[in-house]
Order: structure tokens, then C-alpha cells, then sequence
């Protein structure tokens, strides 16, 4: 949902966008940044090594190297990413996937954003203090 859905998005409407207005934006989480470094805190994220994971910061990013890293992922883990890191390669491979379009559409204004941490059913107990309102402030600026 968070990599192929706005992919599927992209794929339905770039050729609907104005070349000189069209802006793209994604809405990406801390946990990429948190995927990429390995670690949330003191608990592990992910399980592939940070050479594996490297396409998902280059500005040469592909869709299929970023493709590639969600499976090394998968391969990795039994055939299965467990939660939390599925969120964060999720988001992380939004982000390269952000830097994919703007590399490859650069008439096209296209971003990637955090929210915050929102407080949501899903961050419940974790001290998230920003309400899903006040999250929006960056998807509009």
C-alpha cells in the first residue's frame, strides 16, 4: 500500500499532469530514515545489510533497484518482512521512489514529506503528541 499504491497512482496520472504546475507529493514517515540506519531506538530494523539498501539513497535510483531491495528484504526474512521494518522499507522505498520521478519527470515538481509523529491507533503508547491536523501542515507547504 505504501510503495505500490502511490506508484499505481503515478503511473495513472503523470500523463495527466501539467508539465510547468504539476507537483507530486508523497507522504513518506521517519521510519525510512529509521529503515536505512537499521535501527529504531535500540531495536533492529530490517535485516539486510546497509550495501544492499544503498540504491534507496542514490538520485540514480530505479524502480526495479528499489523493487530489488524490498526482495532482498523479503529473502532475507523467511519470505516475510516483519511489521515495523515492512512499514520503514515501505516508506524508504516511497522516498527513492520520489527521487526516481523528479529524476526522470523534472518538468514535475515531485517531494517527499513526514508528517511527524502523529498521534494514531498505530502510535499509541509511543508519545506521539502531534494530531493528524497539525500533520498536514507539510504536505501543504
Amino acid at each position: 500500500v505504501n510503495l505500490e499504491g502511490p506508484k499505481r497512482v503515478c503511473d495513472a496520472f503523470l500523463p495527466m499532469l501539467d508539465e510547468k504546475d504539476g507537483r507530486i507529493v508523497n507522504v513518506s514517515s521517519g521510519a525510512a530514515s529509521a529503515y536505512m540506519k537499521g535501527s529504531l531506538g535500540k531495536s533492529p530494523m530490517g535485516k539486510v545489510s546497509k550495501e544492499e539498501k544503498a540504491p534507496l539513497i542514490s538520485f540514480d535510483v530505479t524502480w526495479e533497484q528499489i523493487q530489488e531491495v524490498v526482495a532482498l528484504e523479503k529473502k532475507a526474512g523467511g519470505g516475510e518482512i516483519d511489521g515495523f521494518s515492512a512499514y520503514g522499507i515501505s516508506k524508504a522505498g516511497l522516498t527513492a521512489y520520489t527521487m526516481h520521478l523528479a529524476k526522470k519527470h523534472p518538468h514535475i515538481t515531485s517531494s517527499s514529506c513526514s508528517p511527524g509523529f502523529i498521534a494514531t491507533a498505530m502510535t499509541k503508547g509511543f508519545g506521539a503528541k502531534l494530531t493528524p491536523m497539525e500533520g498536514t501542515v507539510s504536505l501543504s507547504h
